[in-house]
């Protein structure tokens, strides 16, 4: 393997084929009642089309390019940005529980917004809101999924 993409995508395309293969063995039911089944193998299926077109992809740059295919180690900035990342979701999972669902929700995606997008705080609030809202009514009210309450009970 010359190139980084041919070898992540070879990697995520065998892992998709094993959780696609293990995925079987669960019940799949039906359209009016999905069984457990149902997400990992369109999760599956899903890594599967994206990891192979990495590899298409990769092995076609390689076809036209002669230069090597190995970019620059990261830099302290998007290590930093891998930090602030990692640290929403693991106060995204303690809050969850805490606050509820909905307000986690809202602050997770502020943070991300504002920290990692850089967006305007104007910006980031109006998209916050919006998700928030929508992860709300999709998972309590469509899907009638329980979601923790927390102190504020949404």
């Amino acid at each position: 393997m010359k190139s980084l993409d041919q070898m992540s995508g070879l990697l995520l395309l065998a892992f998709g084929v094993m959780i696609l293969v293990k995925s079987i063995e669960y019940p799949f039911g039906n359209f009016q009642m999905p069984g457990a089944a149902v997400f990992p193998i369109l999760a599956a299926s899903l890594l599967i089309i994206i990891s192979g077109a990495i590899v298409i992809s990769s092995l076609l740059k390689a076809k036209g390019a002669r230069g090597p295919s190995v970019s620059a180690p990261p830099s302290r900035k998007a290590f930093g940005r891998v930090v602030i990342g990692v640290g929403a979701l693991l106060a995204y999972r303690y809050l969850l529980s805490f606050i509820g669902f909905a307000p986690a929700c809202f602050l997770f995606i502020l943070l991300l917004a504002k920290a990692l997008g850089r967006y305007s705080w104007k910006t980031s609030l109006l998209f916050s809101v919006v998700t928030a809202v929508v992860c709300y009514y999709l998972f309590q009210i469509f899907l009638k999924i329980p979601t923790p309450g927390g102190i504020f009970g949404v």
